[in-house]
């Protein structure tokens, strides 16, 4: 993240300040305030989805090689074995 989106969010969100007096602060228009912040949650979406994408396949390939009985389609676990229904 850039400084310039560091200080959009900074501004908006601790200081509670309208894009008006960001953009007054920052010397910039009201426009460049808007895409600024758009372009800042972007890219946090975009690195939250990867992340939880990257978890979810962690996830599954845990799955996949450590099998639980409960994770096994139509399947019941006795204290000796796993038996398919």
């Amino acid at each position: 993240m850039s400084e310039k989106q560091r200080k959009v969010l900074l501004f908006n969100f601790w200081y509670a300040w309208t894009d008006g007096e960001i953009a007054a602060r920052m010397e910039v228009r009201n426009r460049t305030v808007y895409t600024l912040r758009r372009r800042t949650f972007k890219a946090i979406r975009n690195s939250m989805s990867k992340e939880a994408q990257s978890y979810e396949l962690t996830y599954d390939l845990i799955n996949l090689l450590n099998p639980s009985p409960t994770s096994m389609p139509n399947a019941t676990a006795t204290w000796w074995n796993i038996q398919t229904v």
